[in-house]
């Protein structure tokens, strides 16, 4: 399951560089991919990846 932060607002630059490292782990890249990018990318990606685990999720749960 993807974790992010609850907000989707940019808080302190410790709390963006963990989601930096949250998204590398979800996606198996280096951790340095997402901090080079803009925040506005950052955010775009922790939103979207939480809506596919999501959709994941539901999808599992309609299996059982």
């Amino acid at each position: 399951m993807f974790s992010s932060r609850s907000s989707g607002l940019v808080g302190s630059e410790e709390e963006i560089i963990l989601d930096c490292y949250r998204l590398a782990r979800w996606y198996h890249v280096s951790p340095e991919v997402f901090l080079s990018m803009p925040l506005s990318d950052v955010w775009l990606h922790l939103h979207r990846t939480a809506q596919i685990d999501r959709a994941q999720q539901a999808a599992a749960d309609d299996d059982d």
